[in-house]
């Protein structure tokens, strides 16, 4: 057992950065964390993710600004492999412990819906190939229903409509979430 954090930090270069993950890590007690939209990349964000006291790290290059994806673990307290990564996720095996492989799929949805289609495709396939438990986590960008949706333009229903169907078609199951129902806006 270990404990995952996922955070849209929407730009991981502020300075007070490296401190406030510490800080989280160490309250927490994470083995293992996922970065999304740090509008990061290269020997940049190599030397900020030096400084949050991880010791093996993945990244997914921001595009100019845009997007990116780090996942930082502790090996000693959990072994991740990542078995395939894309703009939109990276898709791994994790163990802890003495316990049962596991699979982990970090997401960072692509704002635009054509694109995220990929991403539904890729989670898809995936549960084709999965035995063992598997935890989908992280910024989908795309919600279930228009009780998930507060302010900007009206529900797009056929968005809802395909995530619906990918978590449908690949077994997966929303979990619910425990806190505020709105964290921006």
């Amino acid at each position: 057992m270990f404990n995952t954090l996922t955070w849209n930090i929407r730009g991981a270069a502020a300075k007070g950065v490296p401190l406030l993950i510490k800080d989280l890590v160490a309250r927490h007690k994470i083995s293992c964390m996922a970065l999304f939209e740090t509008r990061v990349s290269g020997p940049k964000a190599l030397k900020i993710i030096s400084k949050l006291g991880f010791d093996k790290s993945f990244v997914v290059d921001a595009e100019g600004f845009a997007g990116g994806i780090w996942i930082l673990w502790k090996s000693f307290e959990v072994q991740l492999e990542v078995l395939h990564s894309h703009r939109q996720f990276v898709h791994t095996r994790v163990l802890s412990g003495s316990s049962q492989a596991a699979f982990l799929t970090f997401v960072y949805g692509s704002p635009q819906g054509v694109t995220r289609n990929a991403l539904w495709e890729s989670l898809e396939n995936f549960s084709q190939h999965i035995r063992s438990p598997w935890l989908v986590m992280g910024d989908f960008n795309a919600y279930l229903g228009a009780d998930e949706k507060f302010g900007g333009a009206a529900a797009n229903v056929s968005s809802m409509r395909r995530f619906r169907s990918c978590l449908s078609s690949s077994n997966l199951s929303d979990m619910g979430f425990k806190g505020p129902p709105y964290t921006w806006e």
